[in-house]
């Protein structure tokens, strides 16, 4: 098998090519939602991610503990694909926090990645302030 990239082992790209399309659907789902005409309410998206985000806590605590599985953790999980999509139209909503996403993706995409991590934080913080959610963390 030919590498991808240069000073790469065959393995790593066989790996890139088998796990890649399984992150198309988020990227079509991407898609959707950009061209989307669908006006949902903020507060429900909003309510939607965090009561997806509680469940992915949850449900992960739990599993660690009697199953000793991942499946919650997962970027494919059953909690994990809504809270995305509901992120995707929340960024959406917020008109990609005044920018013209055509024009300024220079800005865009760090804003974006600097935004969710932040947004990761501040809901670790609130879990580890929550005595039952503390563990999950």
């Amino acid at each position: 098998m030919v590498s991808i990239a240069t000073n790469t082992s065959p393995h790593r790209a066989t790996v890139f090519i088998q796990m890649f399309p399984l992150y198309l659907g988020y990227f079509f789902a991407g898609h959707l939602i950009f061209h989307s005409t669908r006006n949902i309410k903020t507060l429900y998206l909003i309510l939607f991610f965090i009561l997806f985000g509680v469940l992915t806590a949850v449900g992960h605590y739990y599993e660690s503990i009697y199953t000793k599985g991942d499946y919650f953790y997962q970027n494919f999980s059953i909690t994990i694909v809504p809270m995305s999509i509901c992120l995707m139209f929340l960024i959406k909503k917020f008109h990609y926090f005044g920018f013209n996403p055509e024009v300024q993706m220079w800005i865009l995409i760090p804003l974006t990645a600097v935004t969710i991590t932040i947004m990761s934080l501040f809901v670790a913080y609130i879990f580890s302030k929550i005595s039952y959610l503390k563990n999950t963390i």
